[in-house]
């Protein structure tokens, strides 16, 4: 009983030390980077196996939030 209190705690810090915001992105830019889909494998004694797959991409980076715009 202990133990599960304890991880509700520490599940509950954690979202209220991460939080969350509605921040708008006001500047961003794309870089190249290299992304991973999973692919599942049915094994033959019935598990399956998961394999990484790595494909280039392009990610979109925010460089400044709204509010940051709007504090300076």
């Amino acid at each position: 009983m202990r133990n599960k209190k304890v991880i509700i705690v520490m599940i509950l810090s954690l979202i209220l030390m991460t939080g969350c915001s509605d921040d708008e992105c006001v500047e961003s830019h794309t870089e190249k980077s290299t992304c991973v889909m999973y692919q599942t494998l049915p094994k033959p004694n019935g598990g399956v196996q998961i394999l990484p797959i790595f494909y280039s991409c392009e990610k979109t980076v925010c460089d400044r939030y709204e509010s940051e715009a709007t504090d300076e």
